[in-house]
């Protein structure tokens, strides 16, 4: 498949987003080449057939953007260090990390059923959820530094916790189901703000009982911490316990 052509011109960029369907109430192109949303204008590019990465860089997102289902984009370069709103990637297929990502979102960022297979690169702050289900990814290799509300990371292939205590602060809840955590919790003790921890009943028993561990030592900081690593051990749960 043909890889998306990169363009600077004013015309073949508006000619591109005309051909595409792209609603022209909700955006305005500058004369660098890059385009911005409409003040107060989500922008749509979902389901534009995008081989690669985006045609254009995008300067300015006022009300969010949508990416998603774009099964062929590889590459999330073009897109803006800040986007004021949600950013929706769901479904894009090829699309492996957040690299070229942006770095702060407003809203929410939704990754569902993408082809995620790392956490790296991804925003540093998200003011709202951060949907990571049904992804790939197999390790925490990277986390924002605060999420304001939830952090769904259920139906992946994680089987380690660790490096999720780079995740400073979450005021909500993380959700763990349908991955084979076998080792490394005790992270999750170390974010603050954290109100609780969600797995399935079909989860790996030791898992199960790990978290449950976990979850009865939420807030209580360092003594917390250290009567859940004891408690972790006591139940010959060493390896969650590191």
């Amino acid at each position: 498949m043909r890889i998306t052509e990169i363009l600077s011109d004013v015309a073949a960029i508006k000619k591109w987003l005309d051909d595409h369907g792209v609603d022209k109430e909700t955006y305005t192109i500058n004369n660098d080449g890059s385009i911005s949303s409409a003040p107060g204008r989500f922008l749509y590019l979902q389901k534009r057939n995008i081989v690669g990465k985006l045609p254009f860089r995008i300067r300015e997102v006022s009300d969010g953007l949508s990416l998603s289902e774009n099964y062929q984009l590889t590459s999330l370069e073009g897109v803006p260090s800040h986007i004021k709103g949600d950013f929706d990637m769901a479904f894009c297929k090829k699309l492996t990390s957040f690299e070229h990502g942006p770095e702060k979102v407003d809203g929410g960022v939704n990754a569902t059923w993408s082809g995620l297979t790392s956490l790296k690169g991804c925003p540093k702050i998200i003011n709202r959820h951060f949907d990571c289900d049904s992804c790939k990814i197999t390790e925490i290799d990277d986390t924002p530094e605060h999420i304001s509300e939830d952090w769904n990371l259920a139906n992946n292939q994680i089987t380690s916790l660790k490096g999720i205590e780079k995740l400073t602060r979450c005021d909500g809840s993380i959700y763990l189901s349908g991955n084979p955590i076998r080792s490394s919790v005790l992270g999750l003790l170390k974010i603050q703000n954290l109100t609780n921890v969600y797995f399935s009943p079909s989860d790996p028993e030791p898992m199960i009982q790990a978290l449950n561990i976990i979850k009865k030592h939420l807030g209580k900081g360092r003594a917390g911490m250290i009567d859940a690593q004891q408690e972790l051990m006591d139940n010959g749960l060493d390896e969650f316990a590191e």
